[in-house]
């Protein structure tokens, strides 16, 4: 699918964090388009964080299901948004109170389902959306192509 999209696209993105497992082989491919991988997206925002901020990426690869087969908090959250959308209560009262635990002072929500849901009210970290993160280096990358007018670019 892949090499039949290529001659049609200028950036492209899988818009899934779980298949950065393919990342790897998509590159190998030396394809035209820039392939943008979430992984590398957000290591690209991590190395601009100050050394003193405390980080947390919260992503399939840290929500995975433990040896004993009894999923994390986070991944019940992901399940609860997989099968109930993103205006589950439950799921949104998790997340806000799991929120308000966690130590770091930057959170980057480094999943597909999480920014999907609404932000609490009153929150004292920042909460990054990955999403965000690529569309921005998409953008980045549609400009340098000259596939952007300046119009375009300035509205974003």
């Amino acid at each position: 699918a892949i090499l039949d999209l290529a001659p049609h696209v200028s950036v492209f993105v899988v818009a899934c964090t779980t298949l950065h497992e393919y990342a790897d082989r998509i590159e190998a491919l030396r394809l035209t388009p820039q392939f943008l991988s979430y992984v590398e997206v957000v290591e690209r925002f991590l190395v601009g964080i100050s050394p003193e901020s405390i980080v947390g990426v919260i992503g399939p690869q840290w929500t995975a299901m433990d040896d004993c087969g009894i999923y994390s908090p986070w991944q019940q959250v992901i399940l609860a948004i997989k099968q109930n959308g993103p205006q589950d209560p439950g799921a949104i009262r998790v997340y806000h109170q799991m929120l308000g635990e966690f130590e770091a002072k930057t959170i980057v929500l480094a999943c597909t389902e999480l920014p999907l849901l609404p932000e609490p009210d009153k929150v004292d970290k920042r909460v990054v959306d990955v999403h965000k993160l690529v569309a921005l280096e998409a953008l980045d990358a549609l400009a340098d192509t000259g596939m952007l007018s300046e119009a375009a670019i300035g509205s974003t």
